[in-house]
């Protein structure tokens, strides 16, 4: 017997058990009918609604000042843990820029080696700033998505599952854009 998880780390775990014998599923077992089909639909319910704004949303690569970025988190079904790692007086401690065309990652800490923060979030919006130049980061004209690093304390996740996508999901850097999270906004765009 094997368990299948179904995991966005912003969402609530789902799972469905199979039944497998000398390497090969047994359909009519566990949670697979004759056909090899999930016997129910598997639902997984938002915990934790992530928003990224960036202002201005679009800079020329001379842009001298200063762009802001606020994440907004809310927690529509009750309440989530959240931590910021590298976060002080309520900042957002550090962001990932992912050049969508080239794949590339770079990576922005506010203050390097500050503890984390852990927040439990509500309902109410929380929302955590940030603020960088394009020189700051060495972004060159493209298209980026700016993604917010944070973790979920997640309800009892399976031991391994985090590791069995990446050994480093959790650090700062291009791995951690292996853990499937649902977001919204965060576009950025650079020309020259």
């Amino acid at each position: 017997m094997f368990n299948i998880y179904f995991y966005i780390a912003n969402y609530q775990l789902a799972t469905a058990e199979v039944i497998t014998q000398n390497g090969a599923f047994l359909y009519g077992y566990g949670d697979l009918n004759a056909k090899g089909e999930l016997t129910q639909t598997k639902v997984v319910t938002k915990f934790l609604r992530i928003v990224t704004q960036v202002t201005p949303s679009s800079v020329l690569t001379s842009f001298p000042f200063r762009i802001g970025v606020q994440v907004t988190l809310e927690a529509p079904l009750d309440s989530a843990t959240v931590i910021f790692p590298s976060s002080v007086g309520g900042l957002l401690g550090a962001v990932l820029f992912h050049n969508l065309a080239t794949g590339e990652v770079l990576t922005l800490e506010s203050v390097i080696g500050a503890p984390s923060d852990v927040q439990l979030l509500t309902k109410a919006p929380h929302t955590r700033v940030l603020a960088f130049t394009l020189e700051q980061v060495g972004l060159d004209a493209g298209e980026y998505e700016i993604i917010p690093h944070i973790l979920m304390t997640h309800e009892t996740l399976p031991e391994g599952l985090l590791d069995s996508i990446s050994t480093n999901a959790e650090k700062l850097g291009p791995d951690y854009l292996k853990v499937p999270f649902r977001r919204e906004g965060g576009r950025f765009t650079v020309t020259n």
